[in-house]
């Protein structure tokens, strides 16, 4: 494991070792129905499919580094009527999921606005492998990915189990309800082309602790906002 866990805090007894260990859990779909939101949002109930909306998104280089977040579904993701249900449901889904899972800790800085992801067929989801203080992403950021349709073969992603090990991983047998915890602020991270006929529609957002957290003066590549809370994120109290 990385140095970082020499780290003593003297105002928590919150251990950040464990969240650099990769853990699956689950999620009560009924109470957070986020597959059923974003089928509204997209206006689509058959969110694998979504690609044939648009005939020419699973047409090889649809998506680069540069459209990754601007493409069809992602412009009418953000701006639809029903993005503030989204975020109300996502805010109650921080405090009663997440927060409780830092233990030791009064308070998390969590993602104001999670990042929405298509992997459309023959395409890729994100432009390179990365971590994600590649992009000057706080050292503390934890990752939570959660994918709303079903994950097989190479529509999900790889990712290395500690940093610098190069054990890449396909994380590739994920269903709605499910989600990955993993360190990508470290871990070297990436997807193939989606060789499948499915579309993958996911999205993911990162937290830290609050007794870690230090304000940073850059700004998040794609959604230009500051790494502070009331730009990039916003807090929230674990009990």
């Amino acid at each position: 494991m990385s140095s970082i866990n020499q780290i003593n805090n003297q105002n928590s007894n919150f251990c950040f070792e464990i969240m650099q260990i990769e853990y699956y859990f689950n999620y009560d779909t009924t109470r957070f129905n986020f597959q059923n939101i974003i089928e509204k949002m997209l206006e689509n109930n058959q969110l694998s499919k979504i690609h044939e909306i648009v005939p020419e998104s699973s047409l090889p280089g649809y998506v680069t580094f540069a459209s990754d977040q601007a493409t069809f579904f992602h412009r009418k993701f953000y701006a639809s009527p029903h993005f503030n249900e989204f975020i109300q449901l996502y805010q109650q889904f921080i405090k009663e999921v997440i927060a409780p899972q830092f233990v030791g800790e009064d308070e998390i800085i969590y993602q104001t606005r999670p990042t929405f992801r298509v992997h459309l067929p023959n395409n890729v989801a994100v432009g390179s492998k990365h971590k994600d203080s590649d992009y000057d992403h706080p050292l503390y950021e934890v990752n939570f990915w959660l994918p709303v349709t079903n994950v097989c073969a190479n529509n999900g992603f790889y990712v290395e189990s500690e940093p610098n090990k190069g054990d890449f991983r396909p994380i590739n047998d994920m269903q709605p309800g499910q989600i990955l915890r993993f360190w990508g602020n470290q871990c070297l991270h990436y997807n193939n082309l989606n060789d499948t006929q499915n579309t993958r529609v996911s999205f993911d957002f990162r937290v830290i602790p609050k007794s870690l957290f230090r304000p940073k003066e850059r700004i998040a590549v794609k959604s230009g906002l500051k790494f502070d809370i009331g730009g990039y994120y916003e807090s929230c109290k674990t009990n």
